[in-house]
């Protein structure tokens, strides 16, 4: 069940655009959308979008590949398994389409990027091992209930926004919020659970 209809056409829209420029090797991938229906039951309707399905490593026990939230890999792995280098490279994905989906006339938000929402394929064989930068297949974004977009063509304006968007104070009086937000919002959701081992220290 998806929280407003809005958030099915922002994120089939923010697909398209990093597809259309899919020539990078550090672009995220966003889930496709296989279906979107809407059913009322005693005056209330409610929406639902039926995506392809990311396997998680918790709760698979065949195939070659599954995924793991940047979160897990973080507060599980990171002091002995998760060298810096494939941190830098998982974020390098996240930094590189976020900045894609802000080019273009467009101004994309996703509004809840914490660790949790960014999943890293990794091969099944490779989990409780070390994570190195090649073992990366691909990176993953996921729910977009908090998204905001805004697209400009010829001459006319899309917005879509979450009903708690339309709240300007949010954004200290602007009706628009901050691409950056996304980026600080993954950093301090990470922060707590980066480990203080030789090459994590942070920045001095």
């Amino acid at each position: 069940e998806i929280k407003f209809v809005g958030e099915a056409e922002v994120q089939r829209t923010a697909r398209m655009v990093i597809e259309s420029v899919r020539r990078s090797n550090f672009l995220a991938h966003l889930p496709g959308i296989l279906f979107v229906g809407q059913s009322t039951e005693q005056q209330r309707t409610r929406f639902f979008v039926g995506m392809e399905m990311l396997h998680e490593c918790l709760h698979v026990s065949k195939g070659k590949e599954c995924t793991v939230t940047l979160s897990d890999l973080v507060r599980r792995w990171a002091a002995r398994r998760l060298p810096v280098s494939t941190f830098k490279h998982v974020l390098d994905h996240v930094a590189t389409t976020l900045w894609h989906l802000n080019a273009n006339s467009i101004t994309f938000v996703h509004g809840d990027l914490h660790g949790g929402n960014v999943l890293v394929r990794i091969p099944r064989s490779k989990i409780g091992t070390t994570i190195e930068p090649s073992d990366v297949s691909s990176v993953h974004l996921i729910d977009m209930g908090m998204s905001y977009m805004a697209s400009y063509m010829d001459g006319k304006e899309f917005v879509s926004m979450p009903p708690n968007f339309k709240n300007a104070r949010i954004y200290g009086g602007s009706p628009t919020p901050p691409p950056f937000r996304d980026l600080l919002c993954l950093y301090l959701s990470l922060y707590p659970h980066m480990p203080t081992t030789k090459g994590w220290e942070g920045p001095k």
